[in-house]
C-alpha cells in the first residue's frame, strides 16, 4: 500500500500576505498556498517545518491525516477563553471515515464553540484584554496588600528595631539572618514613609558598630542594606 499523508493549515480571518505566502510555499516544494490556507500531500518523505509554529505564527487551524490511521487537529484559541467544558463534545473516540476529509469541512463548526461566534482575532483581542485586566487586579491587590503589611509596621516599629539588636547581640548566623530579614521590612518600611535618609544614617551606625563582623556585612551587602 502506498504512503498517503496530508497537512491542511486554514486561516480563518486574515488572509496571508505576500512575504507570508512565500515562506510557506519555501516550506515544501509540495506546498498548495492560497491567501487563506495552505495544503501538503506527501507519498513519501515527511513535512519538515514544525507544525505547532506554522499554526502559531501564520494560521489558525491545521488538520492532518494519513492512510495508515493517524489524525491530528490543531486549533489557536487563547487559552484564557477556552471552556474545557465546552470542547470535551468535539473530543470524542469515535473513529474518522477513510474518506476524503477537508479542514473547510470541519472549520464552520468551530463557531459553534462559543456563543456569540469570534473571529481568532477578536478571541486574542478578548485573550490579550483579560490578561491586562488581570495584571492590573493582581497589581492592586499586591498594592492592597503592601499598604496593610507596612500600616502593621508602623504599630511594630519600636519593636522591630529591638528585635534587631537582640538578634545583633546573639552573634550566630541565625540571628544575623533574623536581623537583617527585619532590616529589610524597616528599609520597605522607611521607603513607605519617605524616611529613606533617617534609615540610611541607622545603617551606617549599624555597619560602624559591627564593621569586624564579615559575615553580617556580608548579608547586608547582599540584600542592599
Amino acid at each position: 500500500m502506498s504512503e498517503f499523508q496530508c497537512y491542511q493549515f486554514r486561516s480563518f480571518d486574515r488572509p496571508l500576505t505576500e512575504n507570508e505566502r512565500h515562506e510557506v510555499s519555501s516550506w515544501s516544494s509540495r506546498a498548495q498556498v492560497s491567501s487563506h490556507s495552505a495544503t501538503f500531500i506527501y507519498h513519501y518523505g515527511d513535512f519538515r517545518y514544525s507544525e505547532e509554529k506554522a499554526v502559531e505564527q501564520y494560521f489558525d487551524a491545521m488538520l492532518y491525516f494519513a492512510n495508515w490511521g493517524t489524525r491530528r487537529l490543531l486549533l489557536r484559541l487563547p487559552a484564557d477563553l477556552v471552556d474545557a467544558d465546552a470542547l470535551e463534545p468535539y473530543c470524542t473516540d469515535k473513529e474518522w471515515s477513510d474518506d476524503y476529509i477537508r479542514l473547510e469541512k470541519i472549520a464552520p463548526r468551530l463557531s459553534r464553540l462559543e456563543p456569540p461566534s469570534f473571529t481568532p482575532a477578536q478571541l486574542r483581542a478578548k485573550s490579550a484584554e483579560a490578561k491586562t485586566q488581570r495584571m492590573v487586579a493582581e497589581k492592586k491587590e499586591a498594592t492592597k496588600a503592601h499598604l496593610k503589611k507596612m500600616k502593621q509596621f508602623e504599630k511594630e516599629e519600636t519593636q522591630m528595631w529591638k528585635t534587631v539588636d537582640f538578634n545583633l547581640s546573639q552573634s550566630s548566623g541565625k540571628a544575623y539572618d533574623l536581623a537583617t530579614a527585619v532590616l529589610k521590612d524597616l528599609q520597605d518600611l522607611a521607603n513607605y514613609q519617605g524616611k529613606e535618609e533617617a534609615f540610611r544614617e541607622k545603617m551606617l551606625g549599624l555597619r560602624q558598630q559591627h564593621a569586624r563582623r564579615s559575615a553580617l556585612i556580608r548579608r547586608w551587602d547582599k540584600v542592599g542594606l
